[in-house]
Formats: C-alpha cells, sequence, structure tokens
C-alpha cells in the first residue's frame, strides 16, 4: 500500500508541476499579447539629399557660352538675356524653323549655363518672340523639357 500511496503522491506532484507550468505559460502569453505594439509602423526617413557638386558643370562654362553666343551670331536667338534666377531668350524665325528636339537642345544649353552659374537646378528659361515681346515657351530643365505655347 505504501508502494501505492508513494505512486499517487508521486503523480500528483507531477500533476502540479505540470499545472504550474501551464499557469506560467498562459501568464507569459497574457503579457506577450498585451504588450503587442499595435501602432502603425513609421515609414522610414528619407535619405539626407547631399549637396550637388557643381566642379564638372563649372568645367563646361565657357564651352557653354561661346555655344549661346554662337546661336545668336546665327540668328537662332535674336538675344539672350542672363540672370542669376533665369534667363529670358528672345527668338527670331531661324529658331522656329528648327525641329523640336533641336529647340529643346540649344534651351538646354542656356538652362545649363544658368543654372551652374546660379548653383540651382530649378531655374527657368523663358522664351519670348522677338517681335511680339510675347512668351512663346519655357525651358524649366532635362526633367520637365521645352513647352511651346
Amino acid at each position: 500500500m505504501k508502494d501505492t500511496t508513494r505512486k499517487i503522491v508521486g503523480c500528483l506532484g507531477c500533476s502540479a508541476a505540470v499545472v504550474v507550468f501551464g499557469v506560467v505559460l498562459v501568464v507569459l502569453l497574457i503579457i506577450g499579447v498585451f504588450s503587442l505594439d499595435t501602432s502603425p509602423a513609421e515609414p522610414p526617413s528619407p535619405e539626407p539629399q547631399t549637396a550637388r557638386d557643381w566642379s564638372q558643370d563649372e568645367a563646361k562654362q565657357p564651352d557653354r557660352k561661346a555655344l549661346i553666343d554662337k546661336t545668336v551670331a546665327l540668328g537662332i536667338f535674336r538675344k539672350v538675356d542672363l540672370r542669376s534666377t533665369g534667363a529670358t531668350i528672345w527668338v527670331g524665325e531661324a529658331f522656329y524653323n528648327l525641329d523640336f528636339e533641336m529647340k529643346q537642345d540649344a534651351c538646354s544649353v542656356v538652362h545649363a549655363y544658368v543654372a551652374t552659374n546660379a548653383k540651382d537646378e530649378m531655374v527657368a528659361v523663358t522664351l519670348n518672340d522677338a517681335r511680339s515681346g510675347k512668351t512663346v515657351g519655357t525651358y524649366y530643365g532635362p526633367s520637365l523639357g521645352l513647352k511651346m505655347k
């Protein structure tokens, strides 16, 4: 009988250990559920923009200026007013006779020249008709291109 009693008491001890283990496990699960962060995750902060190195562009400035002067000499541009914040190109018949791609290329040289001097890519180049004085187009850089009216 003593053997049977020991077996029963031993089994009760095992059962108690299982019950205690189960209770601890349930408590840990409850703590884990309530400690979950359900707030929406914040998007990663954008990479800081590094300053553009204008040194390579500055080396091209004499060639750009020579090309601008040549387009004026050829009558493609009648006059080019260069400012620190942009430029105005006065255009005539020779400019209108160019295909769109050539017009855009010519304006891109003026834009690059002014943008490099200003150290700012967001400069605008305005195209005015040499006869009427009216604005006939704008060039805001390679990403937006030339917009003719």
